[in-house]
């Protein structure tokens, strides 16, 4: 289950995109607590960060984003936004950390992750995405 929250400061600011994953019908599809939480921006981190509890894991961008110290949360830092320089394209910066989320949390299948962003993407962008996708993926490899 999807649901979204794209204020008017959507480009740059803090919006929201909570998801479900479960194997049973989902009676209440808002997050209140999240078991992760992503962060690509220091608005949103400071948004969204109060939902959180000592069990939630935070992805965040390493170069937007400073977290402070914050008790019992297992932190994961990235640079999403330099992979995407690097790669050419900041628009991949979601990307990158979606490529980074899936080998960090294993929620979800490489595959499913895969097919669903180029069934979203522009086909002429397949490419760069799926490079994009990798170079995250590659990322979260690297911390082990």
């Amino acid at each position: 289950i999807l649901t979204q929250d794209y204020g008017p400061e959507a480009r740059g600011g803090s919006c929201r995109a909570d998801v479900i994953i479960a194997d049973a019908p989902v009676p209440y599809p808002y997050v209140k607590t999240p078991g992760i939480l992503v962060a690509l921006s220091q608005d949103a981190y400071n948004k969204y960060l109060p939902s959180a509890n000592k069990d939630t894991v935070i992805i965040f961008d390493e170069d937007l984003v400073k977290t402070g110290k914050v008790e019992g949360n297992r932190l994961l830092p990235m640079p999403a936004r330099r992979i995407a320089e690097q790669l050419g394209r900041l628009a991949v910066a979601n990307v990158v950390m979606l490529g980074f989320f899936t080998a960090a949390t294993r929620t979800v299948s490489v595959e499913a992750i895969k097919q669903s962003v180029t069934s979203a993407v522009p086909p002429r962008t397949i490419k760069l995405n799926m490079n994009a996708f990798d170079e995250g993926y590659l990322a979260a490899q690297k911390l082990g």
